[in-house]
């Protein structure tokens, strides 16, 4: 289990067993914000619907109501602590999606990929939808 306190990058414990004498290697995977984050866009940019990232409304602490770290790149935010993310979105998308299908999948895709590969898990995605556009 990781420790739950906040840092400054993406924490998740790995447990590591050896091919040759099948013993566990114990260790730490830190992960640099700005990784997090892009993992994050580029997941969100390969869903269909979804024609571009957008800068998103800014929200002060309190109503974050997040106690770990936060990290914003203009586009996505995301607070970690521990081994849990939550993660703010915006994003323009394509005349004629159905925009609560696209939400859920977005957040189900993001929740995936931070749990595939980070080991994290993604406590909340919040998804603004900031634009609609002809495709």
């Amino acid at each position: 289990m990781t420790d739950q306190r906040p840092t400054d990058a993406a924490t998740t414990d790995v447990i590591h067993h050896s091919r040759n004498n099948g013993e566990a290697v114990r260790g730490t995977v830190r992960v640099a914000p700005a990784v997090l984050i892009q993992l994050i866009e580029l997941t969100v940019d390969a869903i269909d619907g979804v024609v571009e990232l957008r800068p998103r409304p800014r929200r002060s602490r309190q109503a974050m109501n997040f106690e770990g770290k936060s990290y914003d790149d203009g586009k996505v935010r995301v607070g970690v602590i521990g081994d849990r993310i939550e993660a703010d979105i915006a994003v323009t998308v394509r005349h004629g999606v159905k925009i609560a299908k696209l939400s859920a999948s977005i957040q189900d895709q993001v929740s995936r990929a931070v749990e595939r590969m980070l080991g994290m898990t993604a406590s909340s995605v919040n998804i603004f939808i900031d634009d609609i556009v002809e495709a």
